[in-house]
Formats: structure tokens, sequence, C-alpha cells
């Protein structure tokens, strides 16, 4: 059998959905104000992930719209780890940054495949799930925990990329918006 899920508070709910809309709305606002510039295009994707992040959840009803929430969610908590790895890399823009090398044109699409690899064994579990309860249970709760991993260690890699760049940059506008990623990130 299958337990509800429990309700929680929903003014918690909707703090986080209201921080995911200014976070978009932040994003959408600096791409429009910038539209040349390729960091802002960087900065709008990673907003939108935040917001799917903060914004979408299921309620445990199993409808057509729980279940594009529930995925929704599932794409933006595997998106956002290296998208933050990506926007560190790119930001700066030093002229001799190794992301803009080939060697790091051709690396860096692996920063993705983490979460690729943990969406399609959560895909692969679901369409399944109803041969064996208990081995979708043990999966469904090793991709959870391998997802906050990813999430952690992108993190923590964005913020030691971010950091390190923070004492080459030259460019005081540079600096200064760099100093406030690094902080909101830390």
């Amino acid at each position: 059998p299958v337990a509800g899920i429990p309700s929680g508070t929903h003014w918690l709910d909707l703090m986080l959905a209201s921080v995911g809309l200014f976070t978009l709305a932040v994003g959408t606002g600096v791409r429009l104000r910038r539209p040349e510039n390729e960091a802002t295009l960087h900065f709008f994707w990673l907003c939108v992930a935040f917001f799917g992040v903060l914004t979408f959840s299921f309620s445990g009803r199993l409808d057509f719209l729980d279940w594009v929430f529930y995925w929704a969610d599932v794409v933006a908590r595997l998106l956002l780890p290296p998208l933050f790895v990506h926007f560190a890399l790119v930001l700066p823009e030093p002229p001799d940054s190794w992301a803009r090398s080939d060697t790091g044109r051709n690396l860096l699409p692996l920063v993705y495949l983490p979460g690729l690899l943990l969406g399609a064994l959560k895909v692969a579990m679901i369409m399944r799930g109803d041969r064996n309860g208990d081995v979708l249970t043990s999966v469904l709760q090793f991709v959870d925990r391998a997802e906050f991993l990813y999430l952690g260690l992108c993190l923590v890699g964005g913020f030691i990329i971010m950091t390190r760049a923070l004492y080459r940059v030259r460019s005081v506008t540079a600096r200064r918006q760099l100093r406030w990623i690094v902080w909101g990130t830390g």
C-alpha cells in the first residue's frame, strides 16, 4: 500500500515559490537588458533551473498535472548543478579561460553527464516500477541521495571556480558581479 504524502505547512511552499518567481524575474530582466552578452544567457537558464527547483513540487495526487510538476522538478534538479558549474566557468570570461579552449569546449558537456545518467535511471525505474516495489524504492532513494550529492559537489566546485576567478578578474564591474554571486553561493 502506498502511504499518502504528509501535508506540511503551505506557507513554506509559497515562500519558496515566491523566491523562485523572483529569481526568474531577475534572470529575465538581466537577459533582456543585455541580450548580446553570452553570460546573461547562462545566467537566464540558471535562473530558470532555480525557478523550477523552488517552484515545482507535486502534490501526491498523481494525476496528469501532478506528473507534469513532478517531472519539471526532476529536470530542474538535474540541470541546476551542471548549469551552475558551466556558469561559473564562463562567467568571468577571461580570454585565456580553460572553458574557451578546444579541450574545454569538448569536455564541458561531461559536466552534464551525471545528471543525464541519474535522470535516465529515474525514468527507467519509474517506467518499470510496478514489477518490484522494493527495488523501485531503494533505487529511487539512491537516485535522490545522488542528486543531492551531485548538487553539493557542483555548488562547491562552482564556488571554488568563482572564488579563484574573483582574484583574477581585472574589470571592476565583473569583480563586483562576481562578488555578489560568490556571496550568494556561499
